[in-house]
């Protein structure tokens, strides 16, 4: 289950103004942290979305602002035409790929329909 945004907050910036009391440099730190509740709380939408109408929309930053639609599986509908479709189990897939690689997968889709079923980078 995901922590909930607040109480991660809390707990961080707890943790940042205790690395700032040795006297450590916590600039990057604080940067991060609130990119970091951000996305956890996008997560926490979009599940719930997920749960209540079987689909959402993300803006993507990664692909330059393109809005894709996010379906909780491929059995879903009633979701807005034109933009391209991806289950929750293929952005876990794409989870952990380099953003040439991601934009590689969102063009073949677009372009034809393909489906992800994994992502090796070679790792």
């Amino acid at each position: 289950m995901t922590a909930n945004p607040v109480q991660l907050k809390i707990k961080l910036e707890k943790a940042i103004a205790a690395a700032r009391e040795r006297g450590l440099d916590t600039s990057v730190w604080q940067e991060k942290l609130s990119s970091l509740i951000q996305a956890q709380e996008v997560a926490a939408k979009t599940y719930e979305l997920l749960e209540k109408k079987g689909w959402c929309l993300w803006r993507c930053r990664n692909l330059d602002d393109e809005v894709i639609v996010v379906v909780r599986d491929e059995l879903v509908s009633g979701y807005p035409e034109g933009y391209a479709v991806y289950t929750d189990q293929e952005l876990e897939y794409l989870s952990g790929a380099s953003s040439s690689t991601l934009r590689l997968v969102h063009q073949a889709r677009k372009m034809g329909g393909a489906l992800v079923i994994g992502v090796d980078e070679g790792k």
